[in-house]
């Protein structure tokens, strides 16, 4: 196992075990460990180290989505990377605008 799949599997890890807060990870993480995977050769590694960042993203944003005390929901985002963020905001516009928006009457007619 390289040493980024290593790095990348101790931080889903900590990311699994702490259920309330994320892990703070560095600037940028996410465009590095891009940069790092199209310098690899390796497909197999390289569908290993997509497969874990899609984890890693789900839970840290997941962590967001669940928790509803406000406070925690600060301590969550405070940790998550710019790109995060902005992944986060676009999934809040995205359900603001589904609850917001109103059902076809054919839908509410059944």
């Amino acid at each position: 196992m390289s040493k980024k799949l290593e790095e990348l599997n101790q931080i889903l890890i900590k990311e699994q075990i702490n259920e309330v807060s994320c892990s703070k990870l560095e600037p940028d993480f996410y465009k590095k460990t891009t940069k790092y995977k199209l310098n690899c050769q390796d497909n197999s590694e390289i569908k290993q180290i997509d497969k874990i960042l899609k984890r890693i993203l789900e839970i840290r944003i997941g962590k967001l989505l669940t928790h509803i005390d406000i406070v925690d929901m600060r301590k969550i985002k405070d940790n998550l990377t710019d790109e995060e963020c902005l992944f986060f905001e676009k999934i809040s516009n995205a359900q603001e605008i589904l609850m917001n928006s109103t059902l076809p009457e054919v839908l509410l007619n059944e």
